[in-house]
């Protein structure tokens, strides 16, 4: 039998890396949290980003603005009513 928390975790993505983007100075983040947008619709929740901040921050300290995609695996909680997160990756499209 599916349990309503299996639907939701499929739906979510738990365990996968999913690709988000973010521009430098965007004013998403919360006491240690960097809040983004699920990628995929069917998600009925967005990402609090709580884990590996520390790799975003020492990678925009000589950028002024610019663009990055941010690979996040999604993990099997939730902060803030959001899937709770940890980036991985971070991959700089464009500026800085």
């Amino acid at each position: 039998m599916t349990s309503i928390r299996d639907l939701l975790a499929e739906a979510v993505g738990v365990r996968e890396v999913v690709r988000v983007r973010r521009s430098v100075g965007d004013d998403d983040r919360t006491a240690g949290r960097l809040f983004v947008e699920h990628p995929r619709d069917e998600s009925p929740l967005n990402i609090a980003i709580v884990e590996g901040l520390d790799r975003l921050e020492d990678g925009e300290v000589d950028r002024p603005s610019g663009t990055a995609e941010l690979e996040v695996e999604i993990l099997d909680r939730t902060v803030d009513g959001r899937a709770a997160g940890r980036l991985v990756d971070i991959h700089w499209i464009d500026g800085g």
